[in-house]
């Protein structure tokens, strides 16, 4: 349950305006979403079949992936050291669909310092707008 887009797309339409999805990079990395290339991540957000997909993703966990895409493996990485990558966090990042969701770093807490540096890392990928 919860990896599919389809599925959750579902829940939130009976739920009402009150639901909405917290969109894991790494969760949806390791179901299949290959979220590396554009096309592939545009393809993703849409597969909900919803119009407004930008009003019902209301979060974003941001973090990289130990685990190789379609693995299952659920093993956050700090951002850029990943299976994901610079690239891919970068469309996620700045991806116009999820411009109104709040982005929460859900990266390993080691070393001491990691959450500054991941925050850091993060504001470099934002193009400037």
């Amino acid at each position: 349950p919860g990896g599919d887009l389809k599925d959750l797309a579902f829940l939130v339409k009976e739920g009402g305006k009150r639901c909405g999805i917290t969109f894991d990079t790494c969760h949806a990395f390791g179901a299949g979403y290959d979220i590396r290339e554009k096309t592939t991540l545009n393809k993703c957000l849409k597969e909900t079949e919803i119009p407004e997909v930008s009003e019902i993703i209301k979060i974003v966990h941001l973090n990289d992936s130990k685990g190789d895409l379609g693995s299952s493996v659920d093993r956050h990485e700090h951002l850029g050291k990943g299976k994901i990558g610079a690239e891919g966090l970068k469309l996620v990042i700045n991806h116009p669909t999820l411009k109104n969701a709040a982005f929460i770093l859900e990266t390993p807490k080691e070393p001491e310092g990691s959450d500054a540096r991941n925050l850091k890392y993060a504001e470099s990928l934002l193009f400037d707008f």
